[in-house]
């Protein structure tokens, strides 16, 4: 079996109590560092180091996070609030995720199109619809956006799932299955029901079209589920399909650096290799901001 490894840059913003954007470059002083900006000084951007296991990725992020508050703390300010998702202000914003896959050659297409099917639908289906509708109106998060990079290719049609660690890490995990499946089981979205392919719906995906791919959903969700990684990943994985399932956003009711416990100071020290803050469905989602298992049942 070939393994690769995953990356990402996921952006977010900040707002002020006047719910107006702050330009991050005001915040952030080293713009290039791994918690910084990127060509848009009202964005800031987290630029993790890649593995192997997406898990270690999110882990990256917390701490990429963590280093970046450290360096920078007036992006603690508690008058200012952390803000993915699909826009910030007028900004569009978005969730870029990296293979380290090189040389796809005729697999390309089936890279793109497999995660077009299995991961951009249910994100999809994870966001504020008149927020999707809005960043792809402005010429962002189209299906089939990519770019080749030397190392491999960047995923862009994602919106920023950086809302919560639950959600990047059923987001990466998913990512991660697809691209096993593509590249040790030659996956390719022509080789399952056609009604699966989005692309017959671009411009109901375009639109934020959530009731059309929401009936797909079970049908291409079943799928996932026989995927090799699958069982390796299967509760973050289970996570995101519990949201869609409940009609849930990648949206919790607290913010961004309360969902990842960056409101807990001094950070807690190191112990097991999972140290993101674990919280439960239904408490993060509802805001109630208690310790509890991802697992706990909701």
């Amino acid at each position: 079996m070939t393994d690769f490894k995953i990356g990402a840059d996921p952006e977010f913003g900040f707002i002020n109590s006047n719910d107006d954007v702050v330009e991050a470059s005001s915040l952030i002083a080293d713009t290039g560092s791994m918690f910084g900006t990127d060509g848009n000084s009202d964005i800031g951007e987290i630029r993790p180091a890649a593995d192997e296991d997406p898990i270690m990725v999110v882990e990256n992020i917390l701490d990429a996070m963590r280093q970046g508050m450290k360096r920078n703390p007036s992006t603690a300010q508690p008058n200012i609030r952390w803000k993915a998702g699909s826009r910030v202000g007028t900004n569009p914003i978005g969730g870029h995720i990296h293979f380290g896959v090189k040389g796809m050659g005729l697999k390309a297409d089936r890279a793109i199109g497999s995660l077009d099917t299995w991961l951009a639908q249910p994100a999809l289906l994870l966001e504020d619809r008149e927020e999707a509708h809005y960043r792809r109106s402005h010429g962002y998060g189209h299906l089939a956006d990519y770019r080749n990079q030397a190392w491999g290719f960047e995923y862009r049609t994602l919106s920023s799932w950086l809302t919560s660690p639950q959600v990047s890490m059923g987001v990466l995990c998913l990512a991660k299955t697809i691209m096993w499946e593509v590249i040790n089981h030659d996956l390719s979205p022509h080789t399952h029901p056609a009604d699966l392919a989005p692309y017959a719906g671009m411009g109901e995906f375009d639109a934020g079209n959530m009731s059309r791919f929401r009936a797909k959903f079970p049908t291409l969700w079943e799928h996932v589920k026989k995927m090799e990684l699958y069982e390796k990943y299967k509760e973050p994985i289970d996570f995101i399909g519990s949201l869609i399932e409940r009609q849930m956003t990648w949206f919790p009711k607290i913010e961004v650096r309360e969902a990842w416990g960056l409101d807990i100071a001094p950070p807690p020290p190191p112990v097991a290799r999972l140290s993101l803050p674990r919280r439960s469905i239904s408490r993060i989602w509802t805001g109630v901001t208690e310790a509890a298992c991802i697992g706990e049942e909701v």
